[in-house]
């Protein structure tokens, strides 16, 4: 082998390497960015979800509309906060629905199924708003909002 052929086959060589060196730290790059965009996601979650709470703490006399299945009507003082409170439930449900399987949640998936359904079942005027509105929300979230419907008729009938 001439030094010529021995310097190519070097060269060559590190070419290589080097490829294996730089696909490795995409790799490991791709990783770090997917784990960020996860912590971003949840930290997002967490504070809708935290957002919905705090009003509902310095509003308590909304809660019933939320917790306990009482009606509101349009003519009560309090339906604009409660409608405002029902359409931010409803955003931040429709926004976690359509992220929930492009990002790891920090909680399990089912439990936020649940939490959603409960409110969902619960909660006249939110039930209300994202069926008058429901052009506006995913095919999940009024999945879950019919789920609700139903089971509080299977409820009603016994």
């Amino acid at each position: 082998m001439t030094t010529y052929e021995m310097l190519y086959l070097i060269i060559s060589a590190s070419g290589f390497l080097m490829v294996i060196v730089s696909v490795s730290v995409l790799i490991y790059q791709t990783v770090l960015l997917r784990r960020s965009l996860d912590v971003g996601s949840n930290s997002s979650v967490g504070q809708r979800q935290l957002e919905v709470d705090k009003l509902l703490v310095e509003n308590p006399h909304l809660l019933k509309y939320f917790l306990n299945n009482v009606n509101i009507s349009p003519t009560d003082q309090d339906y604009e906060a409660a409608l405002a409170i029902a359409l931010l439930l409803a955003n931040f449900y429709n926004t976690f629905l359509l992220q929930k399987d492009k990002f790891q949640q920090i909680y399990p998936v089912e439990s936020w199924l649940g939490y959603i359904t409960d409110y969902l079942s619960t909660s006249p005027i939110l039930r209300d708003h994202v069926e008058e509105y429901q052009r506006w929300y995913s095919p999940e979230l009024l999945t879950l909002k019919h789920a609700a419907d139903e089971a509080l008729r299977r409820n009603a009938a016994v």
